[in-house]
């Protein structure tokens, strides 16, 4: 291939020792030849060092202390020197024409960030995630606000882009969930155009584990309140009812997660929940099928009895 810019693609790694190669050795079979490899070690204390040091003379390592996995992203984003940036999470892959496709349509089509497709992979199983728009450039503001009410999933390490763009925004330190929504409107709000692939480029691999519900749901809560004050900061109020219900959803899916121990977790939920009916002049009635359906599954509904009863929100 003709004229290879360089790709920077930054790996973040915890002790990921059972996954790292894995990682790793679907960088260094890419078909593409001009790859800068950055591995960010986040003070890993298993054999993630020692298995960094047999890559050390093909990829850049960095070593820091545990901060977090937005730090380790944004230490990779200081250090990269290619032309384009992606990320790459340690117990996933992506496949080998990866960024050989994305060089090629950045240069064909003459955009800013492409966004492309994976498959999920479940104790041996491959599925392939439905793209979620028509393939096709999208506008800034069209594609933003598609972000914004949830119809195009952020995630980050599904996308390819300038780093000159990459390199004015960044990962937010104080939240472990939704940071990849916080990240990609920041980045989309920078761009002009971007490229919506059905191309399934990245390669999740999803297992079975235990998480402490109370850690959890309290993480999960952090990072949706977060993301939906960024949300309000972006739109202003009212957001719309799309935006409101794809928030909504989110604090009622995290519902999921609770069992009638958790009453003050019960209680934080739906007072977000009626908050953002609230601020947005929206009534129960407004809500989606979807929402209106995990309302009545998580029981949620009967502590609201101002939003069925009169069909306003409770106040």
């Amino acid at each position: 291939m003709r004229n290879c810019p360089r790709v920077s693609i930054v790996i973040p790694v915890f002790n990921g020792e059972k996954y790292l190669c894995r990682s790793i050795e679907s960088v260094l079979k890419q078909t593409y030849p001009n790859i800068e490899l950055i591995v960010v070690n986040d003070g890993s204390t298993d054999k993630t060092t020692e298995i960094l040091g047999h890559y050390q003379k093909t990829i850049k390592i960095i070593e820091k202390q545990n901060t977090g996995v937005s730090d380790s992203r944004n230490i990779g984003i200081k250090h990269a020197s290619g032309e384009y940036v992606m990320f790459l999470d340690v117990d996933d892959e992506i496949t080998a024409d990866a960024v050989s496709y994305c060089v090629e349509t950045m240069r064909n089509v003459g955009v800013d960030i492409i966004r492309f497709n994976g498959q999920l992979r479940y104790n041996n199983k491959i599925r392939k995630m439905r793209p979620p728009l028509n393939e096709g450039v999208y506008a800034k503001d069209e594609f933003l606000n598609e972000i914004l009410s949830g119809k195009i999933p952020s995630f980050a390490c599904f996308l390819f882009a300038r780093t000159d763009l990459v390199k004015k925004v960044f990962f937010p330190k104080n939240i472990s969930y939704m940071e990849d929504y916080s990240f990609t409107i920041d980045l989309v709000s920078h761009s002009q155009k971007i490229y919506l692939s059905s191309r399934p480029l990245y390669v999740y691999y999803q297992e079975s584990t235990s998480v402490s519900h109370s850690i959890d749901i309290k993480r999960r809560l952090t990072g949706i309140s977060y993301s939906y004050q960024k949300t309000t900061a972006k739109l202003k109020l009212p957001i719309g009812k799309r935006a409101a219900n794809y928030f909504i959803g989110i604090y009622l899916k995290t519902e999921l997660y609770l069992d009638s121990n958790h009453s003050y977790w019960h209680k934080k939920i739906l007072g977000n929940v009626q908050s953002i009916l609230r601020e947005n002049h929206l009534t129960y009635n407004n809500l989606s099928l979807q929402n209106k359906i995990l309302f009545i599954v998580t029981k949620s509904i009967i502590s609201l009895p101002g939003i069925i009863n009169h069909g306003r929100a409770t106040k």
